[in-house]
């Protein structure tokens, strides 16, 4: 019997990339990817938007020179302006 490695939380398993594309190495290769790309997300710090734009529901953010203001609208949606 083959034992598969453990993979955190993948977008798909081996057996149903093997399923949809019928070739294991191509299998393989997906269900690599789909680890790899769950790591990266993984990795990326996550803020929530009340903590990031504080009681006033406003940041503003300097990127390479030019300044831009993140705020949350009426509608409770976020806008980036320049």
């Amino acid at each position: 019997m083959h034992a598969e490695r453990s993979v955190p939380r993948p977008l798909f398993r081996k057996g149903d990339a093997a399923m949809r594309c019928g070739d294991e190495k191509e299998a393989d290769a997906m269900a690599a990817e789909s680890a790899a790309t769950h790591d990266a997300e993984a990795s990326i710090r996550t803020l929530g938007a009340r903590e990031l734009l504080g009681t006033r529901g406003v940041v503003r953010i300097e990127h390479e020179g030019e300044i831009y203001t993140l705020r949350i609208t009426r509608n409770n949606r976020l806008i980036l302006t320049k």
